[in-house]
């Protein structure tokens, strides 16, 4: 994206230059989520569980997912975000299919939600 004019007119022109087909585009993001709460409900053996899950999970979505680390209490991953993917589509992926599976192998007390 470029301007035109010697930038000092409030209301530049903006000229929107097309992306060579060999562009490269990376956007790491950080994901955090946790528990109703913030219980401490996921023991050591159901938060490996869980991490084993949400690696082999992103892996068939076509994410990669460089780490994730699985607390009593919340969740940390890092993703690297295909360019055809929302960020809320991704959090929507990784968050609600990871309580789905908590709740369908009794993994927790209760509904995980």
């Amino acid at each position: 994206m470029s301007l035109v004019g010697d930038g000092h007119e409030p209301f530049q022109r903006l000229i929107l230059t097309v992306m060579s087909l060999h562009s490269y585009s990376r956007c790491w993001l950080h994901l955090i989520w946790g528990t109703l709460h913030r219980e401490r409900i996921l023991q050591r053996e159901a938060a490996a569980g869980v991490s084993r899950y949400l690696s082999e999970y992103s892996q068939t979505k076509g994410l990669y997912m460089k780490a994730n680390h699985v607390n009593a209490d919340h969740v940390h991953t890092l993703i690297d975000l295909p360019t055809g993917l929302s960020i809320e589509a991704a959090v929507q992926l990784l968050k609600g299919s990871s309580s789905h599976w908590i709740n369908a192998n009794d993994i927790a007390p209760g509904k995980f939600a």
